[in-house]
């Protein structure tokens, strides 16, 4: 941001949660003092930027009448994006987490003579529902 003619000490910067505000003002000038020209104007101004989320100042530098300021994203560990493997028939399930160790999931497997007697038992009460609604 172009701030010529002013000082580090005449500009105030502040971050509010996802609002950055630069407010610049000049200091009077001593009284006494008669100016012949003035080529840069000494008008205080006020500039407010909405920050996306998770974005803080890092640093302010002012060099030359430019205002430079240095933005980091820094997003927290649970939203950042992670990377899920699937399984195959059998294989072992794994979820990754960039910066963070493997975790596996068990994977629980009933024997096919519970799962077809579990099955017909829902069929069977499937059935029952349906007898009852006629």
């Amino acid at each position: 941001m172009a701030v010529a003619g002013f000082a580090p000490d005449e500009i105030n910067l502040v971050q509010q949660e996802s609002l950055l505000l630069i407010e610049a003002r000049k200091h009077p000038e001593p009284e006494g003092v008669q100016v012949l020209h003035r080529g840069i104007a000494n008008r205080a101004f006020r500039q407010t930027f909405n920050l996306a989320d998770y974005v803080k100042v890092n640093s302010a530098n002012l060099e030359n009448g430019l205002l430079v300021i240095d933005l980091v994203r820094e997003v927290p560990e649970a939203m950042k994006p992670r990377r899920i493997e699937i399984a195959g028939a059998g294989e072992a399930k794994t979820i990754e987490h960039e910066g963070q160790p493997k975790a596996e999931m068990l994977t629980v497997t009933l024997p096919r003579s519970a799962r077809a007697e579990d099955k017909a038992k829902r069929i069977a009460i499937g059935r029952k529902a349906e007898d009852t609604k006629h």
